[in-house]
């Protein structure tokens, strides 16, 4: 089973150890997919952790030194944008990639977003999940 994962869901994984027991529920990681441009936004978002003291510094460095390796499929995010210009209105250029690469796939998109489960007209399942 194929999944697109976003990048609220990889920096859980790489960050947190109260979201190991998600690594378990999602699909073999061989099947997880995203835009190319995920491992720049979860450098991003590490980062702000960083800054914001939620992340230490030896933790945000194994983090961001750990994401090359991330078993990723990347698509690129060319053809995907006419439908992405469709969900703007309600999303995120980003999160509108991620959306819509798990519609062009018919998979599920799993996030730590849950305002993305609520976006009007998406055509695919989205699947929150929390500490």
């Amino acid at each position: 089973m194929t999944a697109v994962l976003d990048a609220s869901a990889f920096v859980a994984l790489l960050t947190s150890p109260r979201y190991e027991h998600v690594r378990k529920q999602l699909p073999a990681e061989d099947s997880w997919c995203a835009p190319d441009y995920v491992r720049i936004e979860c450098l991003s978002a590490m980062r702000r952790m960083l800054l914001q003291g939620r992340l230490a510094t030896d933790a945000f460095t194994r983090s961001a030194n750990a994401l090359p390796a991330m078993p990723i499929r990347l698509f690129p995010i060319d053809l995907q944008i006419p439908r992405m210009i469709q969900l703007t209105p309600n999303a995120t250029a980003f999160d509108s990639g991620y959306l819509v690469l798990a519609e062009l796939l018919e998979a599920p998109l799993y996030t730590c977003d849950a305002k993305l489960a609520a976006v009007p007209g998406i055509k695919c399942d989205v699947i929150v999940f929390a500490p």
